[in-house]
């Protein structure tokens, strides 16, 4: 009897050592292949032919660690965004305060720059336009400033203009105010080569020169980066237009593109309202785009084809 035990005992000690032999090869195995990847992501920033993306000029370790790395960035990626839609979905249904977590465990599972906050996701601009929706100025700037190492200024600048307006920051608004906001506007503010009619450019509206007209630009400068496909995109685009045409209604780029939002989501009797108010200020070739364009949403009201009742959806 004390023979099997100690014979058990024996048994029961060499498969411990060995189980944790097996243990410490599997973690230096881990930490070699995470190192090695770490490796190929530095000399792909370092100028290697790894960069160039051209596959024969890599070694076949290299290449198979840049497949291993791409396709966990990937994965990592993908499972972030579905968090990130979860926080899209809580802003639909209003709840705030679930969008907000969301979005700040998307940020948190995204993968980000080298040596910065930056991610590579769209979760910290989200988040920083929810708290510009509700209000929340100082949040807002604190989502995006980590963002700027390596993010896109073009959507960076008009939402940290417009939080550091509403917090009577001059300085720094100044900073980051659009200049030109309604360049890209629509076909309408560009010079009409074969008539010469040079009249077209007046739609624009001025120089931003303070922080009323900074914010209104940069309201216009977020909706035009939207999207009707999106339902998000699409209530904000709304909002958005809408206060760069109710503060500067005399301006026609931004009157303009609020009434083909409120056509396009089919509230055509704010649309028409906008399309009389618009060509009371525009010039050139807008003025007779403007006259199709109401007497088609006129139209549309008299037909009494199903559309949206109200301004805008809540």
């Amino acid at each position: 009897m004390k023979t099997n035990r100690i014979q058990s005992t024996v048994v029961f000690v060499a498969m411990t050592i060995c189980l944790l032999s097996a243990c410490f090869v599997l973690a230096n195995i881990k930490r070699s292949t995470s190192n090695k990847i770490l490796t190929v992501k530095k000399a792909a920033s370092e100028n290697s032919p790894i960069r160039d993306g051209l596959m024969h000029q890599r070694t076949p370790e290299e290449r198979v660690l840049h497949d291993a790395y791409n396709k966990r960035l990937s994965e990592v990626t993908g499972e972030a965004l579905v968090v990130e839609d979860q926080g899209d979905a809580a802003v639909l249904a209003k709840d705030f305060f679930g969008a907000e977590a969301f979005y700040k465990r998307a940020i948190e599972m995204s993968p980000k720059f080298d040596g910065s906050n930056t991610v590579l996701s769209g979760a910290p601009h989200k988040l920083s336009l929810l708290y510009i929706d509700t209000g929340r100025w100082q949040d807002a700037i604190e989502a995006e400033i980590g963002q700027l190492p390596h993010g896109d200024p073009g959507v960076i600048n008009p939402m940290l203009c417009i939080a550091y307006c509403e917090l009577g920051d001059e300085v720094s608004a100044s900073r980051v105010a659009p200049r030109n906001p309604g360049a890209n506007g629509g076909a309408f503010d560009h010079i009409d080569k074969k008539t010469g009619n040079y009249d077209q450019t007046r739609n624009l509206p001025p120089a931003p020169s303070n922080m009323n007209e900074w914010k209104a630009g940069s309201y216009f400068v977020l909706a035009t980066g939207m999207t009707f496909s999106v339902p998000l995109d699409e209530r904000r685009m709304l909002n958005y237009f809408q206060n760069a045409a109710e503060a500067y209604p005399e301006v026609p780029t931004y009157s303009y593109r609020y009434m083909m939002s409120l056509s396009n989501s089919s509230y055509l009797d704010s649309a028409l309202e906008w399309a009389i108010k618009c060509q009371q200020h525009a010039h050139g070739h807008l003025q007779t785009l403007l006259k199709g364009q109401r007497y088609d949403l006129e139209n549309l009201i008299l037909m009494k084809v199903p559309y949206n009742k109200g301004r805008k959806p809540d």
